[in-house]
């Protein structure tokens, strides 16, 4: 059986290290930021409205946004101004523009209006899309400062911009304060703080997070295992990525390549499981899941690893016929 089967163009961004994937888990919602239901509840007839607003906000088209604003308070679409402005934030948040996203909520207070967490999560979260750290801390400190009180959304949105700057020290700042001021940690912020581990290679800390969150608060995810998983194979531990991956199949987790990947590179690196990684890699592929980048770099750094020249000249041969396949598809042969 051959490795490749029919499947999506891969993307430039499969070259990445598959650390990267775990740390962003693939086509999986955020599960704490505030624009990760807004796409579906913002009205679509709003949205069209809005097209002027995605625009740069200048001192030339204020009148006609305030214009704009005053049509639909009065219209079918009726909305309080700070909401309606907070969902300004909260669109331009959606679409990577952090700066009108700004300017929009400065607009609420320029009209005697006072922020809300809403506006003020939606505000952070614009930033942290664009991995501006000391803007999101900012923010937040202003935030404290006006003493609008801060929710396990506003947590998430500061802890992930951390963890994506390997601050482990600043995450768990966060989540001790979170804890003083009676927010309780829902099951992401605990995931995040396990990457926020990996990211910084503290495997053993991650470790003591994960059995606290598992014992004591939140059942694991798909994304926390596979994390787990993933912190294995730094340390070689195949039979414990094993384990974990049983305890996934018995809790009825769903697995993903992300999974197989982690599990794969975990058995790999370990000459005793060195074959158990090649029937890992057909289980994937008979679960529907291809190969990615991140599949073949971990097998072909492993056959490297084994002196393993015949199955390296297997995965390099399928890797090309891939390569070739993806760009006929792409220019429509």
């Amino acid at each position: 059986m051959g490795l490749l089967q029919s499947g999506k163009p891969m993307e430039s961004e499969e070259l990445s290290d598959l650390y990267e994937v775990l740390t962003e888990p693939v086509n999986l919602p955020d599960p704490v930021g505030p624009s990760a239901t807004t796409a579906s509840k913002l009205d679509p007839h709003f949205l069209e409205t809005l097209r002027l607003q995605l625009e740069n906000v200048t001192k030339d088209k204020q009148s006609l946004i305030d214009e704009r604003m005053k049509e639909m308070e009065t219209g079918l679409y009726k909305v309080p101004r700070v909401e309606l402005l907070t969902q300004l934030v909260q669109v331009n948040a959606l679409t990577h523009r952090p700066e009108q996203a700004l300017e929009a909520f400065r607009m609420i207070e320029a009209k005697g209006l006072k922020p809300d967490s809403v506006a003020y999560n939606s505000l952070l979260d614009a930033f942290a899309r664009v991995n501006n750290l000391p803007k999101v801390l900012e923010l937040f400190a202003e935030m404290q400062k006006a003493e609008v009180p801060a929710d396990v959304v506003t947590a998430g949105v500061v802890l992930k911009a951390l963890v994506k700057q390997k601050d482990v020290n600043g995450a768990f700042k966060i989540y001790r304060d979170m804890k003083i001021k009676g927010i309780k940690p829902t099951q992401p912020i605990f995931t995040m703080l396990i990457q926020a581990c990996l990211r910084s290679g503290d495997v053993k800390r991650a470790w003591k997070t994960f059995e606290h969150m598992r014992t004591e608060t939140h059942s694991p995810d798909t994304v926390t295992y596979s994390l787990m998983i993933y912190a294995c194979a730094q340390t070689e531990d195949a039979e414990r990525a094993l384990d974990l991956f049983q305890e996934m199949s018995e809790k009825g987790l769903a697995v993903n390549e992300v999974t197989f990947t982690a599990l794969i590179r975990a058995c790999a690196s370990r000459k005793d499981y060195y074959n158990e990684a090649w029937e890992l890699l057909e289980q994937m592929v008979a679960k529907g899941f291809n190969p990615t980048m991140r599949t073949y770099n971990a097998l072909l750094q492993c056959t490297a690893k084994h002196g393993d020249v015949v199955r390296a000249r297997t995965l390099w041969n399928d890797l090309i016929s891939r390569v070739e396949a993806d760009e006929k598809a792409r220019a429509g042969l």
